[in-house]
């Protein structure tokens, strides 16, 4: 495998079996870091740069320490609702290689890294926002995943959580995924839908938890990276036409707040809440923007989100899949 992205971190330089997943031409990078890094701001806000390694993808969310405080947030969310664990999928004990995607700050490939020592891990995004000091068996690089080129038949697992309004064509990202599997090799993508429901009709169309889901998917259609995918079954159905089998699709509800009576529930809906209220303004910018809503208008959606919030009257939930699928021992 050897992905054309700049590597980022130098925490895994002594061990061997990483170095040798990347490519050896880095006689640059001090002069590639610093374009990687040539950030673009919108009010006030940081967003990855437009290079060659990123290319001219427009990903909508800002890369700045509030943003990634939310990643922190939604990564022990993630815990919580698989009970402590990191994947679904049935991967043996000696896989190889794992690739996770759209790492952001690499709080899962870390947490993988540290329990698969004998594995390389490796993550790529859009931004070197990922800490220095990481396990020895983890490598970051930044990497469009619109310029696939990792080898076929190399990777023995790939995760990915939280691409929505990310990709314009699922299907092919899934069929480029299915190729650089090992056969037998697992893959595993989580998503959750923009839309805020409840099943007890306290969230009110003219709501703005109602209107949160609206802003993205219509953003979403804007940038031709549609943020629906949960709603059209697009996982399990570009899976499918992948290739992939022993195909499994986990479906499940993420409160916002602490109104649940399970006690689990509660702290998943704790943990989401933050997430929101940490940075909703910078969540929300970027499609905003887009979507050209003035200063006053993104200042009063906000202050009603955040405090519909604050009220335990409102149930309001996310809804979420985890689909994962194994690429075919024989052709």
């Amino acid at each position: 495998m050897n992905p054309a992205g700049l590597n980022i971190s130098g925490a895994a330089d002594d061990a061997d079996d990483v170095d040798s997943t990347f490519s050896e031409d880095e006689s640059s990078s001090a002069s590639l870091a610093d374009e990687v890094e040539d950030y673009r701001i919108i009010k006030n806000r940081r967003y990855h740069s437009i290079n060659e390694f990123t290319g001219e993808t427009k990903y909508w969310g800002c890369n700045d320490d509030k943003q990634n405080m939310v990643q922190e947030w939604t990564h022990e969310m993630f815990l919580c609702i698989l009970s402590g664990e990191l994947h679904l999928a049935p991967l043996s004990d000696n896989a190889e290689k794992v690739l996770d995607i759209g790492t952001g700050i690499g709080c899962w490939a870390i947490d993988f890294a540290d329990k698969h020592k004998n594995a390389v891990v490796i993550g790529t995004d859009i931004s070197p926002i990922q800490p220095q000091w990481v396990p020895p068996n983890l490598k970051f690089c930044i990497q469009n995943i619109s310029h696939w080129n990792f080898s076929n038949n190399d990777i023995d697992f790939v995760h990915c959580r939280l691409l929505n309004g990310c990709i314009p064509d699922w299907y092919t990202y899934f069929q480029k995924v299915y190729g650089s599997l090992k056969p037998g090799g697992w893959f595993e993508s989580h998503e959750i839908s923009p839309h805020i429901r409840s099943d007890n009709d306290s969230v009110l169309g003219n709501s703005a938890m109602s209107r949160w889901g609206s802003l993205f998917v219509d953003g979403g259609k804007i940038l031709g990276q549609p943020f629906d995918i949960v709603e059209q079954g697009v996982q399990k159905e570009a899976m499918e036409a992948a290739g992939f089998i022993n195909i499994r699709e986990e479906v499940y509800k993420i409160p916002i707040g602490g109104w649940q009576a399970n006690k689990d529930l509660q702290s998943i809906g704790t943990l989401m809440k933050n997430a929101l209220e940490t940075d909703l303004e910078g969540t929300m910018l970027f499609m905003a923007v887009m979507l050209g809503w003035s200063d006053a208008q993104r200042d009063t959606f906000a202050k009603e989100l955040r405090h519909e919030l604050q009220s335990n009257d409102l149930h309001g939930y996310f809804y979420g899949k985890i689909v994962s699928g194994q690429k075919q021992v024989t052709p």
